[in-house]
């Protein structure tokens, strides 16, 4: 009688462990980073570094998630880091199709006098795009920035 009433224990442990869905994740990784510089013609310059982060990838799901940022900071003539300017994306994608399903923006101003004048963001397709404009005394500087998302889940710089 013990036996049979542990061999159905099992059984039907056995049972709801096959019935319970299990999301493997086929790919987790560190995020990815590419820096690159634009040099002006008055010894300023700025330093864009975008970051994806991988997300994990459901095997039993249709359709996966990446989020990615793309940040400009602007550096004066001295060398001296003014201010930054990020846009964030969310992004679905399924091997077929893409969409940015989220946009966010957020700044930061390291020298006192900068400050942020206006900024606006936007998503279209798989497609997130921001501006910032920036004043300091009679000077304004401003900066689109924008990331896309392939079908396939390739975060590139717009």
């Amino acid at each position: 009688m013990k036996r049979k009433l542990a061999m159905c224990i099992l059984i039907s442990a056995l049972v709801a462990l096959m019935a319970t869905p299990i999301f493997a994740v086929a790919e987790i990784s560190k995020p990815v980073t590419t820096t690159e510089v634009e040099v002006y013609d008055d010894g300023s310059y700025a330093v864009i570094e975008t970051v994806v982060e991988q997300s994990g990838i459901s095997v039993r799901a249709t359709t996966n998630t990446k989020s990615a940022s793309r940040t400009y900071t602007y550096y004066n003539a001295s060398e001296v880091k003014a201010w930054d300017f990020t846009v964030k994306g969310t992004f679905s994608y399924d091997g077929s199709t893409a969409k940015a399903t989220a946009v966010s923006t957020s700044y930061n101003t390291y020298v006192s006098g900068w400050s942020l004048s206006s900024r606006e963001s936007s998503k279209s397709g798989a497609k997130v795009t921001a501006t910032g404009k920036f004043k300091y005394k009679t000077m304004t500087k401003s900066t689109t920035i924008g990331l896309k998302c392939s079908a396939s889940g390739t975060i590139s710089a717009v």
